[in-house]
């Protein structure tokens, strides 16, 4: 793939003051030239006719003028117009200076229009050009993280619907100005596709480093364990496993967004189907350990619950039964009687009371079934 070689729009060429003159500009006064040049920019002249080498036209001014030019074979011309001026003095006047103008600049625009089609058509076979080049190189730009977005894509049709909004058949000055725009977007067009070929080679050069590191690595005798767990990064390395954590760790609703924008687009959504049934998978995967880690919490509230019920019940049996032999034995003894002896210190010393400490539970086999 080579490079484009941009182009150049010549300010002498098309130098606007040379289009708006005649071979026969001498032969008028400057004033009326003038006057002509005024009156053809704002369209003055309709209605031509030609016949051998005579042509007529109507020129629009106080009134509506019959002018005609007649070339004769010594390459001068015989005029006539109808306007007063012209009729009165037989001087050449401004109508006539504009029929005149006015069918050399025909010829121009003609030329004009040629090359400004030709730059049209360029553009358009560069845009196909660039979008051709992407798809088929896109490994080597997927390296370095670099992609054509909807706007690059349609920038060079913008800039024609732009220019043909903009030009006016019947006007050198705005055919001349669409012209340079023409030069100036296909410029445009070429340095894209130009930096486009730069960007490929060095997508190209980041793989090739990476293919010679690798056998690098293998070609290197293996060396010690400890040795072995050190790891030094390299420019570029890493980049697509990066990459791809980075398209993980997206929302589903933003990978769904960009594959409808790659589908719009007509790019490869290769990646992004991959991404999204990753992450489809991943979200099940936590959806199914969550359910798992809410029925293992909800059996444990519930075996809890249980044993919290059964040590109610066997605390209020222990209090009456301990009740009725304290009643029976008539035995003065007060509420730290169970109480280890440093347990009955803290109780004196006011830091605790008896009924804070807990008595060693017991495991709810020692006394009753699982059916219970």
């Amino acid at each position: 793939m080579k490079k484009i070689k941009t182009v150049h729009f010549d300010e002498q060429k098309y130098d606007l003051n040379k289009m708006l003159s005649t071979k026969y500009d001498h032969l008028f006064r400057d004033v009326i030239r003038d006057r002509g040049k005024g009156y053809y920019t704002t369209n003055r002249v309709e209605n031509f006719h030609k016949s051998k080498n005579k042509i007529s036209a109507i020129v629009k001014g106080t009134s509506d003028y019959n002018v005609s030019v007649e070339y004769l074979d010594n390459e001068e011309i015989k005029v006539s117009c109808e306007c007063e001026y012209h009729k009165s003095t037989d001087i050449y006047c401004k109508h006539v200076y504009t029929l005149l103008l006015t069918l050399k600049l025909m010829y121009e625009k003609e030329k004009l229009l040629k090359t400004y089609n030709k730059n049209i058509e360029r553009i358009k076979e560069i845009d196909v050009l660039i979008k051709q080049t992407y798809y088929e190189n896109k490994k080597y730009l997927n390296v370095l993280m670099f992609t054509v977005t909807l706007s690059d894509k349609n920038k060079y049709l913008n800039y024609i619907k732009r220019m043909e909004d903009f030009i006016d058949e019947t006007n050198i000055y705005k055919v001349r100005s669409a012209l340079r725009y023409s030069f100036e977007y296909l410029n445009y067009t070429i340095e894209d596709y130009n930096r486009l070929l730069d960007k490929i080679e060095e997508g190209k050069q980041v793989i090739e480093e990476r293919k010679r590191k690798k056998i690098e690595e293998k070609s290197k005798p293996k060396e010690s364990e400890d040795e072995s767990d050190e790891y030094t990064w390299t420019i570029g390395e890493g980049l697509e496993d990066a990459l791809d954590d980075f398209i993980a760790g997206m929302p589903l609703e933003v990978l769904e967004a960009v594959r409808q924008q790659d589908i719009a687009n007509g790019d490869d959504t290769e990646i992004m189907d991959k991404a999204i049934a990753e992450r489809k998978r991943r979200d099940e995967a936590i959806r199914k350990e969550q359910e798992r880690q809410q029925k293992l919490q909800e059996a444990e509230e519930r075996k809890w619950r249980k044993r919290y019920r059964r040590a109610a019940f066997f605390g209020l049996l222990s209090g009456l039964f301990d009740g009725l032999s304290s009643f029976n034995s008539n035995d003065n003894s007060s509420d730290t009687d169970y109480l280890m002896p440093w347990e009955e210190d803290l109780v004196k010393k006011g830091e605790y009371e008896p009924y804070n400490f807990e008595e060693e539970e017991m495991e709810e086999d020692d006394f009753y079934y699982e059916d219970d």
